[in-house]
């Protein structure tokens, strides 16, 4: 197979090159002016070569570090806004809570709201809470969260359904209130301290930053 002209010429012009630059220095080999000037522009390029490796690999290490660092900041604002919305919506939960804990005969038409723990799961974003306290904390009340909400979809479809009635005189939609109140009360405590660690968590990251 026959070498391609681009091959040829990779070869071809170096070669060239070396060849003129050689001869030249034979026509010019008797003038010490020519050889001081060649030596100087040598060691000027090997001066070059051994303080410019060292300096761009310093300027590597900066620019990685600057990347990590920027990336750190990046994952610790994700985690801080994240914790921030989780919040947020257990405060809202705490309220639904506190007004359940005063109904016994009843539940309020509104459902508790999970939504941002659900976009959270689904998104990923509770990787950045690596904190086993933390979140067990936050998991444990939606949990209970979940538990309540599913009692309270069951007892909306009996009492909208065959609601039967018990020889005590009692329906199967009472009996499942009164079970479901007994839930209340640590439904409270669960997302209280759900709270309290977040929020510790979050001054204790703001401290840091100032």
């Amino acid at each position: 197979m026959k070498p391609s002209l681009s091959a040829f010429l990779r070869w071809a012009i170096p070669i060239i090159l070396a060849t003129a630059a050689i001869a030249y220095s034979f026509y010019r080999g008797r003038e010490i002016q020519y050889w001081d000037g060649a030596v100087g522009n040598w060691l000027a390029t090997l001066l070059g070569i051994v303080t410019g490796v060292p300096v761009a690999l310093h300027l590597e290490r900066v620019r990685n570090a600057a990347e990590e660092t920027n990336r750190k900041v990046e994952v610790e604002r994700i985690r801080k806004d994240t914790l921030t919305l989780l919040m947020q919506e257990l405060v809202d939960a705490r309220l639904s809570a506190t007004v359940r804990l005063r109904m016994t005969d009843a539940i309020p038409i509104e459902p508790m709201k999970m939504s941002i723990w659900s976009a959270m799961r689904e998104g990923r974003n509770l990787v950045h809470i690596s904190e086993p306290k933390l979140l067990g904390a936050i998991s444990d009340a939606y949990r209970m969260i979940a538990v309540v909400s599913e009692r309270e979809r069951h007892i909306m479809t009996v009492v909208y359904g065959v609601n039967v009635q018990f020889p005590d005189g009692q329906n199967a939609g009472q009996k499942l209130l009164k079970e479901t109140a007994g839930l209340h009360d640590p439904l409270l405590n669960v997302i209280n301290r759900a709270i309290a660690t977040i929020s510790k968590e979050l001054e204790g990251n703001s401290t840091a930053a100032g």
